[in-house]
């Protein structure tokens, strides 16, 4: 009888350790969702130097060119990223001014733009993760249908445009996603 109560006792046990155990990612989850509630900063795989930016002294409005920065610690280098209601794509929107988000404009350079969800294919930003960094931060791909958020050589100076291009399997179309660093 001693060893069927043992038993019992040595199930439950087990049970709770193993339920307790796939509990830990949700935590863990939601304390990272937490932390980069204010926005992530984003630098290219290509020159982590710089990261994107909303190029403007203190307030993004729809127009404002999307560039590369040294950091600044300023909310226009944080990016907050929302799920479009019933896809797995993205919106990135700028701490610095949550009305307006990173939008293709039908032309090379981004922008930011005013949310519309009509628009959802010059908006709505597919993540696409391409490898693991040394530093072990996954690279990650923003997609939009047919185009890429890119670096190009002249964008390896601070201030530099940063535009939406072919696909060309190059780390410049790869970018970093980290909790914001301070300055």
């Amino acid at each position: 009888m001693k060893r069927k109560i043992s038993k019992k006792v040595l199930c439950l046990c087990m049970v709770a350790v193993l339920a307790v155990g796939l509990a830990i990612p949700t935590f863990a989850d939601e304390e990272i969702r937490l932390l980069a509630a204010d926005g992530d900063s984003i630098t290219s795989a290509a020159n982590t130097y710089y990261q994107l930016n909303c190029s403007v002294a203190s307030t993004p409005v729809s127009g404002t060119p999307v560039t590369v920065y040294r950091n600044t610690n300023h909310p226009s280098q944080r990016w907050v990223q929302e799920t479009v209601p019933g896809t797995t794509l993205w919106y990135f929107t700028s701490s610095a001014n949550t009305g307006v988000i990173l939008a293709y404009n039908g032309t090379p350079q981004a922008t930011m733009a005013i949310r519309r969800t009509e628009l959802r294919t010059m908006q709505a930003i597919k993540i696409v993760n391409e490898s693991t960094s040394t530093q072990g931060y996954a690279d990650k791909g923003l997609v939009l249908p047919d185009r890429l958020l890119a670096l190009t050589a002249s964008s390896l100076t601070s201030n530099a445009a940063v535009e939406w291009l072919g696909p060309n399997g190059k780390s410049n179309q790869l970018w970093l996603f980290q909790m914001y660093p301070s300055a």
